[in-house]
């Protein structure tokens, strides 16, 4: 793994091993760090000599502190544009309908004959119940 800086104003570098002492992770005391180890290349004379921090070790940090990963981030920058175009397709429709009411139109009434209402139960003009048979009510 050649070294990768991360931080090219403060030297930080992920390396794949501790090679100087203590040779482990400061933090979690591993060797051993798939994901490699971030070189401070400060060596503090209060401890060994050498300071490496493990890449997994600090993710699982900044997970536990409520970081979002790299992959979340990006799951739900998709999200978010697919939501943004749905919302230009709705205002789009809106002014549409907007231009179409100010020109003065309206929504056209069905056409066809209304349903056939029920025997039995019609509806004078005045809001009363007519029974007659001319209405299709039963003297039975």
């Amino acid at each position: 793994m050649t070294p990768t800086v991360i931080d090219s104003a403060s030297g930080l570098v992920i390396v794949e091993k501790p090679v100087q002492a203590p040779g482990c992770c400061i933090a979690s005391l591993q060797s051993e760090d798939y994901e490699g180890f971030i070189d401070t290349l400060n060596s503090p004379s209060f401890v060994d000599p050498h300071v490496y921090i493990s890449v997994s070790w600090v993710k699982e940090v900044a997970r536990k502190l409520g970081w979002t990963d790299e992959a979340d981030v990006a799951a739900l920058a998709q999200e978010i544009k697919r939501l943004e175009a749905k919302l230009e397709e709705a205002e789009k429709a809106i002014q549409a309908i907007d231009a179409l009411e100010s020109s003065g139109f309206t929504q056209r009434k069905r056409q066809g004959r209304p349903p056939a209402a029920k025997k039995g139960k019609v509806l004078t003009s005045s809001g009363k119940r007519d029974d007659s048979p001319a209405n299709g009510a039963s003297n039975t």
